[in-house]
C-alpha cells in the first residue's frame, strides 16, 4: 500500500484504490514481473525484459531500463539508496531515484539465481535451484558459493505460543489469527515469552539490522550445512548439520535439531 492505493503485478503493474477500483497509475511492457519495491515515495517494478521507477503518488515515470530474461525481484539497499537485482546478464546495482547504473557485473554462478536476499549490512545472497552464491554488495565480488539450498531460516520467525491438547489428543500446530493483539515489540500479549526473551529478541534483531536469516545447504556428497552472514564481521559463520531435521532462531540465538527419537537445542555462542 503506497498513498491509499493498493499496488500490486498481474500482466502490468497497477496502483488501484481498493474503495473505488479507481486506477491510480500503471507501469507497463515489463515482461513477466518479477519483483516492486516501494519505499520513499518511489515505486520500482522489474520484469523480464524491462524494469521502471515511478512516483508512487502521481505514477510520473522517473527512469525505466532494459533488463535480460530472468529477472529476479528487487533489493534496496538503503546506506547507498539503491536498487539490486539479477538478470540473464549478471548482478546489478542503480541508484533508485536516478536510475543510473553503480555497477554492472557478469554473473559468476553456473545456476541462474530466480530469487536474491539481503544476508547482512553488505551481503548479497542468491538463491538457485543447486546452488546458493553470496556477494559484497558494495563491490559486487563472489564471496563463496554453496551447493543446493534445502532449508531456509526467517531472521523473525519464533514460536510464540504452544497450544495445549485436550487428553489425549495430539498436538496440532496452530497460526495465529491476525486480530492477535500485540505489545509494543510486535508479539502477541498472549505469548508464553517472558520478558527477558522478549528483551533478548528485540536486542538480537536489531544487531542484525533485520538481517538474521540463516541457510543450510547440501553438497554433492550430501554433507549439509547451516549457515549465516554475521552483521558485525561480514563473514560467513557455518555448522555441520548433524540431525535429520533442524530450526534455527538467530534472534533468540539457539540451534534445533531432531535426530531419531531425540531432540535438542542449544545455545549460539560466538567468539
Amino acid at each position: 500500500m503506497a498513498n491509499d492505493r493498493l499496488i500490486y503485478g498481474l500482466k502490468n503493474v497497477q496502483a488501484v484504490d481498493p474503495a473505488t477500483n479507481h486506477l491510480g497509475w500503471e507501469i507497463d511492457e515489463l515482461a513477466k514481473i518479477t519483483g516492486i519495491s516501494v519505499f520513499d515515495g518511489v515505486a520500482v517494478a522489474i520484469g523480464d525484459k524491462n524494469m521502471a521507477a515511478v512516483d508512487a503518488k502521481t505514477g510520473t515515470e522517473l527512469w525505466r531500463k532494459k533488463t535480460h530474461d530472468h529477472a529476479t525481484n528487487l533489493l534496496w539497499d538503503r546506506k547507498s539508496d539503491a536498487i539490486v537485482y539479477m538478470d540473464g546478464k549478471g548482478l546489478h546495482s542503480a541508484a533508485r531515484k536516478a536510475g543510473n547504473s553503480l555497477f554492472d557485473l557478469p554473473s559468476q554462478a553456473f545456476d541462474h539465481p530466480i530469487h536474491i536476499r539481503l544476508s547482512g549490512p553488505d551481503v548479497i545472497v542468491t538463491l538457485a535451484p543447486h546452488e546458493v552464491c553470496a556477494y559484497d554488495l558494495k563491490t559486487g565480488k563472489k564471496l563463496f558459493q554453496e551447493g543446493k539450498p534445502t532449508a531456509f531460516f526467517r531472521s523473525d520467525a519464533f514460536l510464540n505460543h504452544w497450544p495445549m491438547p485436550e487428553d489425549g489428543d495430539d498436538l496440532i500446530a496452530v497460526t495465529p489469527g491476525v486480530a492477535r493483539k500485540t505489545g509494543g515489540d510486535g508479539i502477541p500479549e498472549d505469548s508464553l515469552l517472558s520478558p527477558a526473551m522478549r528483551e533478548r529478541l528485540q536486542v538480537n534483531l536489531a544487531a542484525a539490522e533485520g538481517a538474521g536469516e540463516a541457510f543450510e545447504t547440501e553438497n554433492g556428497a550430501g554433507w549439509r550445512r547451516i549457515w549465516w552472514i554475521d552483521p558485525q564481521t561480514n563473514r560467513k559463520v557455518e555448522f555441520q548439520a548433524a540431525g535429520t531435521h533442524h530450526d534455527v532462531s538467530r534472534s533468540m540465538g539457539m540451534i534445533f535439531a531432531v535426530d531419531g527419537n531425540q531432540v535438542w537445542g542449544a545455545a549460539i555462542k560466538l567468539k
